[in-house]
């Protein structure tokens, strides 16, 4: 797993999924999951089907990702490749944790409320019934009229 996210990061890619290998039956690949012997020449085969070294797998071709940082930390120290963990153009990840970039308080950024009103379309919004259960969905125009849903014809 190492190899390809070396691969991955030389050729610049940044995968934004990774499939999970799901046994077929009948299949080449099958036989090599569950006995961990290539069929053809009976030599061993790495195939993890702990889900933690799946998740590590994962997390390695996906390095970019900062939700994957402690995963892929832990796996460059199981492969005994910690030299990937640095600020060299080959390194993988800082040594730091990156920071989390914006937050819920970030100035200039515009929901999709402000600007679809600004537009003059209807919009939606969330509202809630005296439990504060939340009540079917209502709708708002600009002017602030407000009635069922455009797909009713009730206004």
């Amino acid at each position: 797993a190492v190899k390809l996210a070396e691969c991955v990061r030389d050729r610049g890619f940044d995968p934004e999924q990774v499939s999970d290998f799901i046994p077929t039956p009948s299949t080449i690949s099958t036989c090599i999951y569950y006995t961990g012997l290539d069929t053809r020449t009976m030599e061993p085969v790495y195939c993890p089907t702990n889900p933690h070294e799946k998740a590590l797998q994962r997390a390695l071709i996906q390095y970019r990702d900062p939700k994957n940082y402690d995963l892929v930390v832990e796996a460059l120290h199981r492969a005994g490749r910690t030299d990937l963990i640095g600020y060299g153009p080959k390194c993988l990840v800082r040594p730091e944790r990156p920071r989390p970039q914006g937050g819920k308080g970030a100035k200039g950024k515009r929901g999709a409320r402000s600007r679809s009103a600004e537009k003059g379309k209807s919009r939606a919004t969330n509202r809630t019934d005296a439990k504060g259960e939340p009540s079917a969905t209502h709708h708002a125009d600009v002017k602030g009229r407000s009635g069922a849903s455009p797909r009713s014809g009730k206004r």
